[in-house]
């Protein structure tokens, strides 16, 4: 609901609509009442028998409280394989009110109605995908019981083009024995046969945001003008992780009987171990990442995960959006997310600066009067660039020390994009790279074209991707490569770090970007660009890793 535009509040005021007990029934679809009268009663002597805690039976009172519990949960499963509907048809309800519930609530979500509102048919992927909605990518985990596998159902998967998303969801939240399996069709790969929770496999599957998935955003084919720039942009920044988990259970007590040992090892089989390896697979990971786990309820609001009279209760639905919320701000907060101090960042500059001195002393025009200047640009909001952090850029003349621009302008937009380093002829408005993917840097063929103004006299600028080294892979060698300009890595980036100087161009070092990227002093900054890049990306790095 959230990712179709529902905000956190209006998200709360459905969930206790629906689980009404007028609507109730509703949601959950058909269900065979010849063992459990109504659904209530079904859900209170389920969640009684198999999760409440401190629930112990009065019946046999001459058997130990521990006995009792196993022989009550034994007799509950018995009621249920006696009356061999559940198992003919693989589950207690249909739950084909929550999938209706979900594609009615979809057509009137505040970023879809004012395009799907009147649709007759359900919402797919397709629908979705050919209009410039501001969606992000949505993931739907689905256990494939017939096959024994996770499927992973996304809104940017051409795969699932034409599959209803409501359908998808159901698949999703079908929690086994309780809800019914269901198929997914159509799918271009075949049929779904028998589709379940996804949490089945993997509870907390992080494991999705990695690099393959930055390529499947870049491989998109755009179905309307823009979208592939979107994907690109979203494939091209570093993400930060934040995993909300469930809170902490540390109830359960030692297992020093056989029935608490039964007990422990029944919470193992049924998914204890597997969220507590998922949940080391992802502290293992060193990457950005924040852990959101909310305090848990009070033992008299919630007594189980059936207890769906809870849902029904406002106060007790907003206490626990108050939980998550309190945990959200804890873990996240204003000074996780600061850029780093210049302390951190301009002394990488000061002694990029001093060897790019160094390796273009023979050609620089005035060392003293026109120094070598180094700087970082970021993008900022939507579309904006920002000169961020930067060297010998205090004096008078240094008009473009608070520089901004629009991100696809410039040669810094250009090596933001592309992530490849670029050499520049600032007096003649060229540049080394051969093929610039359709783009103008210097925005010559706009109308009322006007150069972004930067101080006077500046003619030589190499700009270099700030890859994000934790998320990089190695690059591979591509058509068209510059012998020397050539970055070792790819991956998201931060942002561009920029030298530029006021050299002569003569013999010995040509005017022209293309054939100046071979001469070993521009190779000598550029390596040292380079490394000052991976230096920046580290400490950014440091300031955002979980610890």
């Amino acid at each position: 609901m959230y990712w179709a535009g529902y905000d956190p509040r209006r998200i709360t005021d459905l969930v206790v609509e629906t689980f009404s007990p007028q609507k109730r029934d509703d949601f959950f679809g058909t269900y065979d009442n010849a063992t459990f009268v109504e659904v209530d009663k079904f859900l209170k002597d389920a969640n009684r028998v198999f999760f409440a805690d401190d629930w112990r039976p009065h019946r046999m009172p001459r058997l130990m409280p521990g006995m009792r519990r196993l022989l009550a949960r034994a007799v509950m499963v018995w009621k249920i394989y006696r009356n061999s509907w559940a198992f003919k048809n693989r589950g207690i309800f249909q739950a084909d009110g929550f999938e209706n519930w979900i594609d009615t609530l979809l057509k009137e979500a505040p970023k879809l109605s004012s395009d799907f509102g009147d649709l007759k048919q359900r919402l797919t992927f397709r629908h979705v995908r050919s209009q410039t909605l501001d969606l992000v990518p949505l993931f739907l985990p689905v256990t494939d019981v017939s096959k024994g596998t996770l499927r992973l159902v996304s809104s940017i998967n051409d795969e699932y083009l034409d599959l209803p998303i409501a359908r998808a969801v159901r698949a999703s939240a079908g929690f086994p024995i309780f809800f019914r399996p269901i198929k997914l069709e159509p799918v271009q790969s075949g049929l779904y046969e028998c589709c379940i929770d996804g949490g089945v496999i993997s509870n907390f599957p992080a494991w999705v945001f990695d690099q393959a998935f930055r390529n499947q955003l870049r491989a998109i084919k755009p179905s309307y003008d823009g979208e592939a720039e979107k994907w690109d942009a979203v494939a091209s920044v570093p993400w930060h992780h934040i995993a909300l988990r469930l809170p902490h259970d540390d109830a359960r007590g030692s297992p020093t009987t056989s029935v608490k040992y039964l007990l422990s090892l029944w919470s193992l089989l049924s998914g204890l171990g597997r969220t507590w390896l998922e949940d080391q697979i992802f502290e293992m990971v060193p990457k950005k990442r924040f852990t959101v786990r909310p305090d848990p309820p009070t033992a008299d609001a919630v007594a189980g995960v059936l207890d769906f009279d809870a849902l029904r209760n406002r106060n007790t639905v907003n206490a626990a959006y108050e939980r998550g919320r309190t945990a959200v701000r804890h873990a996240i907060n204003s000074e996780r997310l600061k850029l780093p101090p210049e302390g951190l960042v301009t002394p990488i500059l000061k002694e990029l600066a001093s060897k790019a001195e160094t390796a273009l002393l023979p050609v620089l025009a005035d060392r003293e009067q026109e120094p070598v200047r180094t700087n970082i640009f970021l993008p900022f909001g939507n579309n904006e660039f920002k000169l961020t952090y930067r060297y010998k850029m205090d004096s008078p003349r240094d008009i473009d020390r608070d520089l901004t621009f629009r991100r696809n302008r410039g040669v810094t937009g250009l090596c933001y994009r592309t992530r490849e380093p670029i050499l520049c002829n600032l007096e003649s408005h060229t540049v080394n790279v051969r093929s610039m993917t359709g783009m103008d840097p210097f925005f010559k063929t706009a109308p009322g074209w006007q150069p972004i103004r930067i101080r006077e006299g500046r003619n030589w600028l190499l700009s270099v991707p700030i890859i994000d080294v934790l998320d990089a892979e190695p690059r591979g060698r591509r058509n068209g490569d510059d012998e020397s300009l050539v970055m070792d890595i790819d991956g998201p980036i931060y942002g561009v770090v920029n030298v530029d100087a006021k050299v002569i161009y003569g013999d010995g070092f040509d005017a022209r970007p293309v054939i100046l990227a071979l001469h070993p002093a521009v190779r000598l900054v550029f390596d040292a660009a380079k490394t000052a890049a991976s230096q920046i990306s580290l400490t950014f790095n440091r300031m955002w890793i979980e610890v």
